[in-house]
């Protein structure tokens, strides 16, 4: 039986085939930008909101989520999900709007544990 054989990850990887990323971009300490597709969900970002640009900033990253396998880091700014500019939203508004974005996704499936 094939479906017995097939490992988590791979299920992962058909579970999100069907479903459209969603598109993150944000800025970085140094300056630029990062664009960031996420498949699963949940983020796993623990944010908090810098009151000089209004903005969203990573506070930490959950060991094992989806954001340290896309390397997020504390201090990046959430400038964007699906093209929409989340700069000068309030904090509420803001993470409302990212929920809304992922709450469509597939839940991340975690990988086997060998026994």
């Amino acid at each position: 039986d094939l479906t017995s054989e097939t490992p988590p990850v791979e299920l992962i990887v058909d579970l999100t085939s069907e479903a459209p990323p969603v598109e993150l971009v944000f800025v970085l300490p140094g300056g630029g930008e990062r664009p960031l597709s996420v498949w699963c969900r949940p983020l796993g970002i623990g944010f908090e909101q810098e009151d000089a640009e209004n903005c969203l900033v990573v506070r930490r990253v959950r060991p094992g989520s989806v954001a340290e396998d896309l390397h997020v880091q504390p201090r990046w700014k959430l400038k964007a999900v699906n093209g929409r500019e989340l700069w000068g939203m309030q904090a509420e508004e803001a993470l409302q709007f990212l929920e809304l974005a992922v709450e469509e996704l597939p839940k991340q499936i975690p990988p086997a544990v060998p026994e």
